[in-house]
């Protein structure tokens, strides 16, 4: 079985091998192509851009950019990582590139990884959730992580904030 993702999460990977069927993913599928996306959702829904569109494609009156108001700019905002393996190191360059700061949380990966990237390492998912305007999820499905984001976490985001899931 070949599942053509990043991780095993759909795969009974278990029953599998009693059958002794192997198993495998392909570990950078859509790396870039993830990475785009949580950009671009961020883009539009911080910008607005998915509620003019809707706006224009009903032909809902005039256009005016008061309607998507307040539009904050992206720079000097934080765009936090949950899980900064391949993919959310892609989505770290390209928030950095529209000259967000950019903060993560992994507990998984070594010291120094941040100074090499160029980003803050936060050392608690809570942290993170508090100080990031917008927050893109890109850890694995395991049941460490399976309800990691959930009514309690997603409580300690500042209102107005964003919320990242491509899976």
């Amino acid at each position: 079985i070949v599942r053509c993702g990043v991780g095993f999460d759909n795969v009974d990977r278990v029953a599998a091998r009693r059958r002794g069927i192997d198993v495998a993913n392909v570990p950078d599928y859509g790396t870039e192509d993830v990475a785009d996306t949580a950009l671009g959702m961020a883009l539009t829904l911080s910008r607005g851009i998915h509620l003019m569109n809707s706006r224009l494609r009903r032909s809902s009156g005039p256009w005016s950019y008061t309607q998507a108001a307040p539009v904050p700019r992206l720079r000097g905002r934080t765009f936090g990582i949950v899980g900064i393996g391949r993919i959310g190191t892609a989505a770290a360059l390209r928030a950095k590139a529209f000259g967000m700061k950019v903060a993560f949380h992994d507990p998984y990966v070594p010291d120094g990884y941040e100074k090499a990237l160029g980003v803050r390492r936060v050392e608690s998912l809570a942290e993170l959730l508090r100080d990031s305007h917008i927050v893109s999820a890109h850890c694995p499905l395991t049941p460490e992580t399976h309800h990691l984001l959930n009514r309690d976490t997603i409580a300690q985001m500042p209102p107005g904030s964003i919320l990242i899931n491509t899976s």
